[in-house]
C-alpha cells in the first residue's frame, strides 16, 4: 500500500484526452490529489489553473518530476513522448498511468518493460474499452456458453475523417493501428485471450493528410483458435460500428442498445446422418430446421466502470490491475507483427507476377 490513502497525482500533456477525461475524473475523486500539470503551451497551463484549480504548472516535464513529490503520473502526451516520460517517471520513483499505446515501437516497449523491472514500478495503460457496457455484457454471454465454441470475433469501425493532426503522422506515433487498433486488440485479449499464433494485416493511407495509415484490415488467430477479424476504415462515407461473435451454437450481433443473440440448444437438434455416396438425395441441397432461440440482451449498467476506481485499487491497494502489463506487451507485439507482415501492394504485385511466371514455365 502507498504511504497515504490519498494519491498525489500529476498529469503530463493537456490535450484532448487529459482535458475531457483524466483531469475531470481526478478532481472529482477525493482519493486523488491533483498537485501539478505539465504542458509546453503556456495558455493551456493558464486554463488548467482556472478550470481545475491546480497550483503547480510546468512547461518542462523534467522540472515537474524534480520539484514535485508524486505517487502517480498520468502521461497523456502524444505517443512519441511516452517512452522518455515513462522512463523518467520510473527513475524518480513514480508509478504511471499511460495513454495507449505504450510506445511507438515494440523495441521502445521492451525498454520500458526492463526499466519497470529494474525500478520495481507499476504502470497501467488506459484501456477503457474493457469497461464498456457492451464488453462487460458480452463477457457474461461468453461465460454462459450458450453460443458454443467461439471461433471468430468480427469487428468493423468506420467513418470518414481526413485527419490533419499529429495522429496523421507515423513519426509521432499516429495512425489508426496505434490509435483505435490498440483499443480493439486489447479488448479482444480481454474477452478471448491472447498468445496469437498468426497475424496478418493490410495497412493503407487513403484520405489522411499525413503519412500514417487510416485503413487497417487485421486478421489474427489466438491460442484458442479464435479468429480476430478487425477492420478500421476512416474512408467510409457510411460511418458506424458492427461487431459479430460467431460460435458453433449461435452468434451475437452488436446493436446500439444491446446484444442480439441467435442460438440453439444442442440437445434439441435431431440426429443427423451422413448421406452415402456422391449422389445428392432428391437432387436437393441439405436443409435442416433449427430450433433457434432469439434473445435480446441489454447492455449492463456496469458497476465500477470508472477507470480511476481500478487505478486506485491497483496503485494504492495492490489489487490486480485491470490491464495487466503482459497484455499491454502483447498488444505491442501484435501491432509490430502487423507492420512486419503487412500485405503491401508490392507484395501483392510480386506474388501475382510469380504466379504468372510459374504458369508460363508449366
Amino acid at each position: 500500500m502507498k504511504r497515504t490513502t490519498i494519491l498525489r497525482i500529476a498529469v503530463a500533456g493537456l490535450g484532448r484526452i487529459a482535458w475531457q477525461y483524466h483531469l475531470p475524473r481526478i478532481v472529482d475523486d477525493s482519493r486523488f490529489q491533483l498537485v501539478a500539470v505539465a504542458d509546453p503551451l503556456p495558455e493551456r497551463l493558464v486554463e488548467a489553473r482556472e478550470k481545475f484549480a491546480v497550483k503547480s504548472v510546468y512547461r518542462q516535464f523534467s522540472s515537474m518530476l524534480e520539484h514535485e513529490d508524486l505517487d502517480l503520473l498520468v502521461i497523456a502526451s502524444p505517443t512519441c513522448f511516452h517512452m522518455e516520460q515513462i522512463l523518467q517517471a520510473f527513475a524518480h520513483g513514480v508509478d504511471v498511468i499511460c495513454e495507449k499505446p505504450l510506445a511507438c515501437s515494440l523495441q521502445d516497449a521492451k525498454k520500458i518493460s526492463r526499466a519497470r523491472s529494474v525500478e520495481q514500478r507499476k504502470i497501467m495503460i488506459f484501456q477503457p474499452h474493457r469497461l464498456s457496457p457492451e464488453a462487460v455484457t458480452l463477457k457474461t454471454v461468453l461465460e454462459s456458453g450458450i453460443l458454443g465454441r467461439i471461433f471468430m470475433s468480427r469487428k468493423t469501425y468506420s467513418g470518414f475523417n481526413r485527419r490533419n493532426d499529429w495522429q496523421a503522422f507515423a513519426g509521432y506515433g499516429g495512425g489508426m493501428l496505434n490509435n483505435y487498433g490498440s483499443h480493439f486488440i486489447d479488448q479482444f485479449i480481454f474477452l478471448f485471450g491472447g498468445e496469437f499464433k498468426s497475424v496478418n494485416a493490410l495497412l493503407r493511407r487513403l484520405v489522411s493528410e499525413g503519412d500514417a495509415e487510416d485503413f487497417v484490415k487485421l486478421q489474427a488467430v489466438n491460442a484458442h483458435d479464435i479468429i480476430l477479424d478487425l477492420e478500421i476504415n476512416m474512408a467510409n462515407a457510411f460511418p458506424g460500428q458492427t461487431w459479430e461473435i460467431c460460435g458453433t451454437c449461435g452468434s451475437a450481433l452488436y446493436a446500439p442498445d444491446g446484444w442480439r443473440l441467435r442460438y440453439f440448444k444442442p440437445s434439441q437438434l435431431e440426429a443427423r446422418k451422413m448421406q452415402s455416396g456422391l449422389a445428392a438425395e432428391g437432387r436437393s441441397y441439405p436443409e435442416e430446421s433449427i430450433p433457434w432461440v432469439n434473445e435480446n440482451i441489454p447492455f449492463k449498467n456496469v458497476p465500477c466502470s470508472n477507470f480511476y476506481e481500478h487505478c486506485y485499487r491497483y496503485f494504492a491497494l495492490d489489487s490486480q490491475p485491470l490491464v495487466p502489463f503482459e497484455d499491454t506487451m502483447e498488444v505491442m507485439e501484435i501491432m509490430e507483427r502487423c507492420r512486419k507482415h503487412e500485405i503491401s501492394d508490392t507484395k501483392i504485385k510480386n506474388f501475382a507476377e510469380t504466379q504468372i511466371q510459374q504458369g508460363k514455365n508449366e
